[in-house]
């Protein structure tokens, strides 16, 4: 028979055979896999496969914490009137106003304080005239802002060396948590915890002496110069030369620039390239300087490039509004220059109480590997065990054991092909992968063998179709019941639940038909 016919009248088995192969492919070809990461570590463990491992199994640190923040929904405000309602609870409040965001379209007003409370809260809308009785407030933020949040605490943990870190929401009970994950052997929780505590607000400040109330110019005034949404595009860190630092550039938006290169030559910053920024000396002695301002904190005071200063005197700037910021260490460079581009936190977490962490150290994560193993392959050897015991025929037997781990290796191949990091909840998917599949194969086999010798290929189509029917019904009901648990954030369940809905898909198109191939084969001799 020609390999062509020999495909053809064994379609379903060729199938499985190859997406093994293909499964086979991206587990231990190296490279082999498509698209980037989705989390998971690729230097913390060395296998021979490429897999990749989440926290459980192969090391690093976990913090889950809440929003630090309180609102107040079904508040009757209008578009015209965002602003002003911002400000004016601000006000009540004794915040800045960044501390406060007001949104027409949610009828929402978000207070971003741990220090806040519901009632004052409420005194403060009633006072603006705001505090109708419809009005319900409540602890943490909204969805919006949580999305937000999520997407500038993935930027930022990824580029402050935290390789293939994750952020995400979880719902626990009532209340919404975000969850930073970030694998690796060499992971310090304390620096996770100081990359994400901070809401990362820059602000670029003009420094210039001023004359005091005694008349000898050794006073001092501040203003903030720039913001990052006055950023459009900030440039790759790179070794100063001839220095300890590290620099990028930063180029304004064409709105900021004007105002940027105005306050410049105004405090004379344009034409002053002298500033002596110093942590040691009294701020009146640090002369003109433009100081990095990150979270409150000064990072450092940068002297105008004098060609830079004649540009902003000459009305030129705005062509090319580019300058570059400095900093002494590359952490600080990383920051900064995360926050310029991504923005700042809306909200801090709670990282008191109410939050939850826990490392795992490379050795315990072995432990686990091992352990997770072992588990895995007591439970094969014990499912073939039953069904040798259960059918006594290896013609028959045989095949359903190998028809059912060629799930687990397809299952693999997708996670090494996707990049998926993979956890204890994951291997317990597999475990039941494994035995779900087995009980499908066994009804299969029930059907078509108990009601007597099977004399045609007729007579077996007959007997698996009615077998599949159950299996099909069976198939539904766990996908339906799973679906729940992979869609929501209810943390390791997920995990639980996908590799069961992909098990149970790949085993009633893939494994289940091609079994019954294998078995009508075997039955029939056709």
């Amino acid at each position: 028979m020609k390999p062509i016919e020999l495909v053809r009248n064994n379609l379903r088995i060729s199938i499985l055979v190859a997406l093994i192969a293909l499964a086979c492919f991206f587990l231990f070809v190296p490279g082999a896999g498509l698209g980037d990461d989705i989390g998971g570590n690729e230097t913390a463990v060395d296998t021979p496969t490429n897999l990749k491992y989440g926290i459980e199994l192969g090391g690093g640190a976990r913090i889950r914490a809440p929003v630090d923040g309180v609102t107040a929904e079904n508040v009757d405000v209008s578009r015209d009137e965002q602003g002003e309602l911002a400000a004016a609870v601000a006000n009540e409040l004794g915040l800045d106003q960044p501390r406060v965001a007001v949104s027409a379209e949610g009828n929402t007003v978000e207070v971003f304080s741990g220090n806040v409370s519901d009632a004052e809260l409420e005194t403060a809308l009633q006072e603006t005239g705001h505090g109708s009785g419809d009005v319900t407030i409540r602890s943490g933020v909204t969805a919006e802002t949580r999305d937000t949040m999520v997407e500038v605490l993935e930027t930022r943990v990824q580029n402050t060396g935290f390789t293939g870190a994750t952020v995400s929401e979880v719902q626990v009970g009532d209340e919404w948590y975000i969850v930073v994950e970030a694998p690796g052997r060499n992971v310090d929780i304390g620096e996770l915890r100081d990359v994400i505590q901070n809401r990362g607000v820059v602000e670029v400040v003009a420094h210039y002496p001023t004359d005091n109330q005694s008349g000898n110019g050794t006073g001092y005034e501040q203003q903030v110069a720039l913001r990052a949404d006055g950023i459009t595009q900030v440039g790759n860190i790179e070794s100063q030369e001839g220095g300890d630092g590290y620099q990028f550039s930063v180029t304004l938006t064409q709105e900021a620039a004007p105002g940027y290169s105005d306050l410049m030559v105004e405090s004379g910053i344009a034409s002053n390239p002298q500033c002596a920024y110093s942590e040691d000396t009294d701020p009146s002695q640090w002369g003109y300087c433009q100081l990095i301002v990150y979270d409150n904190e000064t990072i450092t005071g940068l002297t105008m490039n004098p060609g830079l200063g004649d540009l902003m005197e000459n009305d030129q700037f705005a062509l090319d509004p580019t300058f570059v910021v400095s900093t002494p260490d590359r952490q600080s460079a990383q920051e900064i220059r995360t926050s310029m581009q991504q923005g700042s936190l809306p909200a801090t977490l709670d990282l008191g109480e109410d939050s939850s962490s826990y490392e795992i150290q490379p050795d315990q994560a072995q432990q686990f590997r091992t352990s997770s193993a072992l588990t895995g392959l007591i439970a094969v050897l014990t499912v073939v065990l039953v069904v040798f015991l259960r059918y006594g025929n290896p013609r028959v037997a045989a095949p359903m054991s190998v028809t059912a781990l060629s799930e687990v290796v397809i299952l693999l191949g997708f996670a090494a092909a996707i990049k998926m990091p993979i956890d204890l909840s994951h291997v317990a998917g597999f475990i039941a992968v494994v035995g779900t599949g087995v009980d499908d194969l066994i009804i299969i086999a029930d059907e078509v063998l108990d009601e007597g010798d099977v004399s045609s290929g007729r007579v077996f189509d007959s007997r698996f179709r009615k077998a599949f029917w159950v299996i099909g019904a069976a198939a539904a009901t766990t996908i339906i019941a799973m679906s729940p648990l992979a869609v929501l954030s209810l943390g390791e369940l997920r995990g639980f639940a996908i590799i069961t809905i992909l098990g149970v898909l790949i085993g009633v198109f893939i494994t289940r038909p091609a079994y019954g191939n294998i078995l009508r084969r075997l039955k029939t001799d056709k």
